[in-house]
């Protein structure tokens, strides 16, 4: 709209299919500031075979307007003085908008928006890309410590053939030095893998048996430079763990955001409906702007859901430019509800071939009404209660006055008492990310639904397992494709998992339930799978299908393949591009441009699996540090991209997956480095055979021939040559140490870990001497390191329960501002609300006695958004007053 009070021609002309009436929305984009996916849009549609608008119709190009100005987050122009706020270092910090916001807005910028900014998005997103920032130098710095080994890798000296091996593989520890050797003593058993055949075990005609025997060494040099990057990365690990806390804090702090000012009751008395009650016992340590009362009212509000979604059936079924009359339209606004008047009339302007398909849903939403009405004879229970302060210091005030240690809640003073209860306080989360439908949850029915979901885990992990390793049959590549195509479906069975079985009562509960599964998943199957399914002793070859190989075509598909995927958004532009200029009305339009979901938690999976991989791997592909530092950086720009440009409204995801991340993954990162590495020193050259100082029987002298893996081998065998014999050199516990008289996998106990020979009966006869002296290096820094990883997993494990018995659970050391809640530029209310696949905007769930600015989202099409999109005026209900059917949030 123009600001001279003529219509401007980017202005819109939108149409409201649910009310029937034209107004012009308030977005006057200039081409340069729109997506090139709407410049595209425009393009093709003034060519006319992409999308012809028709008189009446929908328009694409609001539609593109809705994902811009709604689905994509939008900030003040600089130059706007409401835009000016604190700032960081003198640096004024950009002032995100609101989704819909009227006043003149823009995207953010991919490449100028400041890595501070992002923090708007959530504590966990900011510290995200800080972690990914600063990781990616870590690993990049880890990869010029791990030079000197790659180079030895590299060169005659070791023992590799560049001319053998492939250009991704180079600097690995793939050995081309080795030969097939006389075995007298050696058995097929002991050479069986776990999905069985013999791995380089060759007999001939006569029964003489052969095995492949690697001549490639590793030195002192080559283990103090893997020592010295190991302490490096922890160090290093430990700086980033205690400066992402920092940043955490930092974040939280440069952002006054609703839950600063806002407290949680968690076990407010059932039968405490009044907000104003509420309002009268808190006010003693502050000024309240709003309560919030939550009911237990989940099975209603599904009920009231479903029936709108059939009431949206029915409405697509309208004939193309049929509408309500006028008088039930201002009937409906009038009363505020959709009775069966107005259905009635939907269906007389239905298709007539659909109209006894709408006679059956409307049979269908009369059955809900009354099992609605049903649910509603029953009692809805408080179950939580949300009181927003004036002022930042009033919160504390109450929250520091009302916790108590759970030892002490017995004894607590009566006038710290609401209504004869104890009740367990803290600070609110972000009203955009609680989960209301969840905050009435039983800790066994938690219990039930978290077995269940982890039993699918359990199942989708051996299902991915099974397709990783049929791919790896054929070639390495098929199976890094499988890799990187299992480590992007099997996440989102996950989220389904989590969304659809487990109850968080909060979005970052949720997010760090999601990140467990699918961060355990991740690094099993990116590197732990491979590593198993591979036979031991091909650990070091240079085929297609052997370790290392496979390992380098994992990196080569995490660098490329996976960020490629997740720029071009195939899904989101599908529906951009094809189904939405097919949708029938505008609101069923805008719903294909409404964006995917921002995981934070699958970004931190992301994160986390390409180091977990360029740490299992270090000690035998120390280029993976460079790969890791590559993917890392890439992925940095990726996602910047996709959360500035892809992805729609997500909820304010708080600290509790970055926590999680700090707490737990990070330590075990450094945990698995260090026994890997030491691992791996110790089971050097990966060959399992051992000298006998014994010369070879007199049959074996001469020239022989077999056939092994397709091949016809000739073998030379002189009559002072040593023969060799059967070791087994895996120290590593738990792998596969062959197969039993019934075929039955046998795993290694930790009797050889860690691989002090003084602490060992059997002496490791593989090793050189320089082998064996760095191998107790390695395997006390691995001691210390695993020592510190507990202590540190452990005070964090300590802290969040024990200590809470005896010292109160909620205290805040930062100062308080001195701005008011009403100063705030984004102040929204606890509103209890359901967002629902299929429709624009979230359902309400409450009464509200709150001005509009509190609802998270601007609906422009609507006289009466509350009313509109509040499921509470769907039914007439008898006795409402007196029943308490729904939630109520009261401002004063």
């Amino acid at each position: 709209m123009s600001t001279n009070g003529e219509e401007d021609e980017n202005a819109m002309l939108v149409e409201d299919m649910n009310e029937g009436k034209s107004f012009v929305v308030p977005f006057n984009d200039k081409p340069s500031e729109m997506t090139y996916g709407r410049r595209l849009a425009r393009f093709l549609s003034s060519c006319g075979c992409y999308f012809k608008q028709k008189e009446g119709g929908p328009s694409l190009d609001q539609a593109w307007a809705f994902f811009e100005h709604y689905s994509l987050p939008r900030h003040f122009p600089q130059t706007l003085e409401k835009n000016i706020r604190v700032s960081i270092g003198g640096r004024p910090n950009l002032l995100k908008a609101e989704a819909g916001e009227t006043e003149p807005t823009v995207l953010y910028s991919v490449w100028g928006t400041p890595e501070r900014e992002l923090g708007d998005f959530g504590i966990s997103v900011g510290v995200y890309f800080w972690l990914q920032r600063v990781l990616c130098g870590v690993m990049f710095l880890a990869g010029l410590m791990s030079m000197p080994n790659i180079l030895y890798f590299a060169s005659d000296e070791y023992g590799q053939n560049a001319g053998e091996i492939g250009w991704r593989t180079i600097g690995s520890a793939i050995c081309t030095d080795k030969e097939w050797v006389p075995c007298p003593t050696c058995e097929e058993a002991d050479w069986t893998g776990i999905f069985g055949g013999a791995s380089r075990f060759a007999t001939t005609d006569d029964g003489l048996v052969f095995v492949f025997r690697n001549y490639c060494t590793i030195r002192l040099r080559e283990g103090i430079v893997a020592l010295a990057t190991m302490v490096f990365v922890a160090i290093a690990v430990i700086f980033v763990n205690y400066n992402a806390g920092q940043r955490a804090v930092d974040l939280d702090e440069n952002e006054q955001t609703t839950s600063d000012y806002a407290l949680e009751v968690f076990n407010p008395p059932k039968d405490a409906y009044d907000p104003d009650e509420w309002k009268e016992f808190f006010e003693q340590y502050g000024k309240v702007d709003s309560v919030t009362v939550v009911l237990n009212n989940e099975k209603l509000v599904k009920v009231l859901v479903a029936r709108r979604k059939l009431a949206q059936d029915i409405r697509l079924m309208l004939e193309s430019g049929k509408k309500f009359d006028q008088t039930d339209l201002e009937s409906m606004i009038e009363t505020k509800k959709f009775d069966q008047t107005d259905l009635e009339s939907m269906i007389e302007h239905c298709k007539e071939k659909k109209q006894e398909k709408a006679r059956k849903l409307l049979e269908k939403i009369h059955e809900l009404e009354e099992k609605a009405k049903e649910l509603a004879e029953n009692k809805m229970d408080v179950s939580e209660v949300f009181i927003i302060f004036d002022t930042e210091q009033g919160q504390r005030t109450a929250i520091s006055e009302l916790s108590f240690p759970y030892l002490k809640r017995l004894s607590i003073p009566a006038d710290k008492k609401y209504q004869g209860t104890a009740l367990i306080v803290g600070e609110a989360r972000e009203p955009n990310a609680i989960r209301w439908n969840d905050l009435e949850t039983t800790f066994f029915g938690n219990a039930v639904r978290l077995v269940i979901s982890y039993i699918l885990v359990v199942i989708c992990l051996i299902f991915a397992t099974a397709v990783v390793f049929v791919a790896g049959i054929y070639s390495a590549g098929f199976a890094a494709i499988a890799i990187s195509g299992m480590n992007t479906i099997i996440p989102y069975a996950f989220r389904y998992i989590t969304d659809g079985i487990e109850a968080h009562t909060s979005e970052g509960a949720k997010e760090a339930s999601l990140y467990i599964k699918v961060t355990i998943f991740k690094w099993i199957n990116t590197a732990i799978i491979t590593s198993y399914i591979t036979p031991f002793v091909f650990t070091t070859d240079q085929a297609d299908d052997k370790l290392l190989t496979k390992v380098s075509a994992i990196f080569f598909s995490e660098l490329l393949i996976v960020p490629i995927i997740q720029y071009l958004d195939v899904w989101g532009n599908f529906q951009r591009h094809v189904l939405g200029p097919k949708a029938p009305d505008q609101e069923v339009m805008d719903t294909k441009f409404g964006g995917a979901m921002l995981l934070i938690s699958l970004r931190y999976c992301e994160l986390t699996k390409i180091l977990f991989l360029a740490f299992y791997y270090s000690a035998i592909f120390p280029m993976g540090f460079f790969w890791a530092a590559a993917s890392l950086g890439i992925n940095y720009w990726v996602d910047k991209f996709c959360m500035l440009r892809k992805y729609g409204p997500s909820p304010t995801v708080g600290g509790q997956v970055s926590y999680l991340n700090r707490f737990l993954f990070l330590p075990l990162l450094v945990f698995f480095y260090a026994f890997l590495t030491v691992s791996n020193y110790a089971r050097w050259p990966f060959d399992n055979t051992c000298g006998t100082e014994e010369t070879v029987p007199s049959e074996y002298v001469g020239t022989h021939t077999f056939i092994y893996d397709e091949q016809k081998w000739t073998v030379m065998v002189a009559d002072n040559d040593e023969s060799v014999k059967y070791c087994n050199q895996d120290v590593e516990p738990l792998k596969v140490a062959g197969l039993n008289e019934n075929n039955v996998p046998e795993f290694q106990d930790f009797s050889r870990f860690p691989p002090l020979q003084r602490f060992v009966d059997e002496p490791f006869t593989w090793m050189t001497v320089e082998q064996e002296q760095v191998t107790s290096y390695l395997a006390w820094a691995f001691i210390g390191l695993s020592a510190y990883v507990i202590l540190f997993i452990g005070y964090a494990f300590f802290k969040a329960t024990v200590l809470k018995l005896f010292c109160s659970p909620n205290k805040d050391s930062s100062e308080a501002t001195n701005t008011s809640f009403g100063e705030l530029s984004d102040k929204f209310g606890y509103i209890p609300q359901v967002k629902v696949g299929g429709f624009r905007f979230p359902f309400l769930a409450c009464e509200v006695n709150a001005p509009e600015e509190y609802l998270a989202f601007q609906d422009n099409n609507a006289e009466y958004p509350y009313h509109k999109h509040n499921l509470m005026y769907d039914i007439e209900w008898e006795h409402q007053e007196k029943e308490h059917l729904f939630s109520v949030i009261n401002t004063y």
